[in-house]
């Protein structure tokens, strides 16, 4: 499934959450906000055409300059 298409149904569900999808990137990516992240994973889990059923990686990336802690999903 496209990014793009999966950034259009997480905007759909959790609005404000969810940011813009950066299609030019090598890889992909989402930006979503902390708050929601376990019901948003869940509903990638759980719905049906989404299926996300499998974390690959977790990580994380300090920018100690700019004061943030990121925590990137695969």
């Amino acid at each position: 499934m496209d990014a793009a298409v999966i950034q259009q149904r997480l905007k759909a569900r959790f609005e404000a959450a969810v940011g813009d999808c950066n299609l030019q990137a090598k890889d992909p990516w989402i930006p979503i906000e902390p708050a929601p992240i376990v019901e948003i994973c869940r509903f990638l889990r759980d719905e049906p055409d989404l299926a996300f059923d499998c974390l690959s990686n977790q990580s994380g990336v300090d920018y100690n300059a700019k004061g943030q802690i990121q925590i990137v999903y695969h």
